[in-house]
């Protein structure tokens, strides 16, 4: 987003509570720090509050069979509930802003998720008010960002087509497009396109976004709410035992490791047997070096994780509560 001109009054970096799964390196995500960035600019119109974000990615697109009722895919990947307590805690930091009577709100970023994908659903649905750029100008063009046919990062026969970068505002988008195709004539700048934005917004009037409760608005869409549960449920229960798995390896590599050395010292015969001492030695280094990290990965990687999912599905279960019963 490009702004004239304005001063920031306000920057801070907001980290996911439930940042990625820390078990799988390759991903990237829960190393990678993910977070929420928020701004606060002065401009000559007023106060403007903008989000910039970049969600867990969907490494498999894989999505389960239609729900009755619900008019989104169902994501079937293991970090869909990942993404859905990130875009859950995304859209309670919009809310709280909103309160603060700016004269518009921004979110701009890589969402990793498709239009009529549940991760979406819930975002709309919890932040009614804002507006999608592209989809108001072109609601009958793709607007692909992400494996685009013209971007030369995209492989050919890999994942499909599909939008995922958005720009959404408070106020009223006059243009969008797609850009960014080419830093070079042989070369794009990213494996995504960029998304840009025309705006206006009105003056600023305190609480004239907020129209309803995040309660509320989970209230009057149970069946929505209900199938992000159950999905984050499966997610901390599988986040609680990975940390217990963990943490069980790190006492049995700390036990191997605390006996070989008392093998070694109480038969010193060891030392002389060549054959037997690389694979003592091996084994004990082994055991040295997976014992802290395995600790290290089951509290504080899974520990805190599992926490966080847990504390958002009890969020959950407490607005759906009424609906329940």
């Amino acid at each position: 987003m490009s702004i004239r001109c304005g001063a920031c009054l306000q920057a801070r970096f907001h980290g996911y509570a439930v940042a990625g799964d820390p078990s799988v390196p390759t991903h990237g995500d829960f190393y990678a720090g993910k977070g929420i960035g928020h701004a606060v600019l002065q401009t000559s119109a007023g106060l403007l509050s903008i989000f910039n974000t970049h969600t867990c990615a969907n490494y498999s697109h894989q999505y389960k069979e239609p729900v009755k009722g619900l008019k989104c895919r169902i994501p079937a990947d293991t970090d869909a509930a990942i993404r859905i307590s990130q875009v859950l805690q995304l859209a309670s930091l919009v809310q709280v802003a909103q309160q603060q009577g700016y004269m518009g709100t921004v979110i701009a970023g890589d969402l990793n998720c498709p239009p009529d994908s549940l991760e979406m659903h819930i975002f709309k649905a919890l932040l009614p008010d804002l507006h999608d750029c592209w989809l108001e100008q072109h609601p009958d063009q793709p607007g692909y960002t992400s494996n685009a046919a013209d971007n030369t990062f995209t492989k050919p026969g890999g994942d499909p087509p599909s939008r995922i970068d958005y720009v959404w505002v408070s106020g009223k988008p006059v243009g969008a497009r797609v850009t960014m195709q080419r830093a070079h004539k042989s070369c794009s700048y990213s494996d995504h396109l960029g998304v840009e934005a025309v705006c206006k917004f009105e003056e600023a009037c305190p609480g004239r976004h907020m129209t309803a409760t995040a309660r509320e608005i989970i209230g009057k869409n149970p069946q929505l709410f209900e199938a992000a549960q159950g999905i984050m449920q499966q997610c901390a229960d599988r986040f609680q035992n990975s940390r217990k798995r963990w943490v069980l390896l790190a006492i049995w590599c700390a036990f191997a490791a605390v006996m070989l050395f008392a093998v070694a010292v109480a038969f010193p015969w060891w030392h002389y047997q060549r054959a037997a001492l690389p694979v003592v030695l091996c084994i004990f280094a082994v055991s040295c070096a997976a014992s802290p990290v395995s600790f290290i990965l089951g509290f504080a990687g899974f520990g805190s994780i599992a926490a966080a999912m847990k504390e958002a599905v009890q969020h959950l279960q407490l607005c759906l509560s009424p609906c329940i019963l």
